[in-house]
């Protein structure tokens, strides 16, 4: 395991990342969680699909 996916660290972002949900408008990136919480933005994506196994979405137009 990476140094910074330490508990500690696991905690901070699975708390800035859960705390969004169902208010529009407030999500933040996870460029945005990563300098928050002093972890790379790869360690934040790991920590998010491996440790807290959510699925990142985008916005995506719709196909006609």
């Amino acid at each position: 395991m990476c140094i910074a996916r330490t508990a500690d660290k696991i905690g901070e972002v699975g708390t800035l990342v859960l705390n969004q949900k169902d208010l529009p408008q407030t999500h933040r990136t996870q460029r945005q969680i990563a300098r928050e919480v002093g972890i790379s933005q790869r360690s934040v994506n790991h920590i998010v699909k491996k440790d807290l196994r959510l699925i990142c979405m985008k916005n995506v137009g719709h196909m006609n």
